[in-house]
């Protein structure tokens, strides 16, 4: 991967490719996400700009480790995998899209800015920083007294969108390359996930991973483990986890009995019969004690079958 960003990072830098600002607003309508986009006319000192902000916060970004961790490490994102990416691919990036003309029509909504180089199709670069409501400042009769050389220089009326250089996700189209990146800080990435409704994602495809698991149909109340799935993050996100919805996927009635004549106490389920019980009062700790035990058993490969690389290595 270091390579082909390599091969971006060259073609972005050309004086020919200019950065690009786009406004972004989000509300509900008939019950799900709609976006609308605006396209912000820019001066070439303003493009210039941004365009190095981009450069940098990619230069920046330690592809190296990416690379060794694998995509499994939490941050890297196929966009396709992103139902939401659908609206952006389709609206954002486009010349057509509906331009700024007042700052009044992004204020009602406004949730993120994009800055990205655009080549064409096959090849946009770009970064994406939450924004609200409040960074539109439009105070009629305030003004900001600009400051410089000792002296008050500049009386502008107060209009103006606040912005920074910094990001929540940077992604890359590069001929067959469609990845993302989430900045690793704990408030980009539930910045990303409120851009994209990740949240409402994340459950319908943990639930799925559960749903279609061959242990699904063990436990004797199925609509309960779904309750705990939809209910808690860290539940999703462990069976999100590759290893761990492999282990889940290719378990069987006999691994489950495996593992638990081999932890004993340390996991908080029982095997009785054909059913997989959770500890009463503690069924979502269980339920995790399950998740994690099925992803060591796999990564463990007690079953002699498989060789896997990633996390997690040893979970109990």
């Amino acid at each position: 991967m270091k390579e082909q960003i390599s091969e971006i990072l060259k073609r972005a830098e050309d004086p020919k490719i200019k950065a690009l600002l786009c406004f972004c607003r989000k509300y509900r309508a008939s019950r799900e996400t709609k976006y609308s986009f605006y396209k912000a006319n820019t001066n070439s000192d303003v493009a210039d700009k941004l365009k190095l902000w981009l450069i940098e916060n990619i230069k920046s970004m330690d592809f190296d480790k990416l690379d060794a961790l694998g995509e499994s490490n939490g941050y890297t994102i196929k966009l396709d995998e992103i139902t939401k990416w659908e609206s952006f691919k389709e609206n954002a990036f486009r010349l057509e899209c509906q331009e700024l003309g007042d700052l009044k029509r992004i204020k009602s909504n406004l949730n993120n800015f994009i800055i990205y180089c655009r080549l064409n199709d096959d090849f946009i670069i770009g970064q994406i920083k939450k924004l609200g409501p409040s960074s539109v400042l439009m105070k009629r009769g305030y003004y900001k007294l600009g400051f410089e050389n000792n002296a008050f220089c500049s009386l502008e009326e107060e209009k103006h969108v606040e912005i920074t250089k910094f990001y929540d996700f940077i992604f890359f189209i590069f001929g067959e390359l469609r990845i993302g990146f989430i900045n690793p800080s704990e408030a980009s990435s539930e910045n990303f996930e409120s851009i994209f409704d990740m949240q409402e994602q994340y459950q319908e495809n943990a639930k799925k991973i559960i749903r279609d698991s061959s242990i699904f149909s063990l436990f004797p109340n199925p609509d309960q483990i779904l309750d705990l799935v939809n209910s808690d993050r860290v539940v999703q996100k462990m069976l999100m986890n590759p290893v761990s919805q492999r282990g889940i996927s290719d378990a069987k009635k006999d691994d489950l009995k495996q593992i638990k004549e081999k932890l004993g106490m340390e996991v908080r389920f029982q095997i009785k019969g054909d059913s997989i019980l959770l500890q009463e009062g503690k069924e979502k700790d269980s339920l995790k004690d399950l998740i994690k035990a099925l992803g060591y058993h796999y990564n463990r490969t007690l079953v002699g079958e498989y060789l896997i690389e990633g996390t997690p290595k040893r979970i109990l």
